[in-house]
């Protein structure tokens, strides 16, 4: 894993009694609170890597948005691009988000 990935220090699941690991991913990396946020009210039809671009100056920077909303554990979660509509019916379990508040984390450095 590169050293500049979020990702770099989370540590692997460890084996069990018998020395099997059950599952052969990362556990979960701590996020730390993010404080200077700002809040934004989704609007039908924006996407996670425009307002990352609008908020960052970066698209890649999507993930910063994700991690500062505690309420969604991926990307996936935040749903931007549906109507007025819920669809109770989602194979993902998605919930509608427009017209709900994200925290936007300040820019980096």
């Amino acid at each position: 894993m590169a050293k500049r990935s979020r990702y770099a220090d989370v540590k692997t699941f460890e084996p069990d009694a018998l020395g099997n690991i059950s599952f052969r991913g990362l556990l979960p990396r701590s996020i730390a609170r993010a404080s200077g946020a700002v809040e934004h009210t989704i609007v039908a039809g924006e996407r996670l890597d425009r307002l990352a671009l609008s908020f960052f100056n970066d698209d890649r920077y999507w993930w910063r948005i994700v991690d500062a909303n505690v309420g969604f554990l991926c990307g996936t979660d935040v749903v931007l691009e549906l109507s007025d509509a819920a669809q109770p019916d989602d194979p993902l379990g998605r919930v509608n988000t427009v017209g709900s508040t994200l925290v936007v984390p300040p820019k980096e450095g």
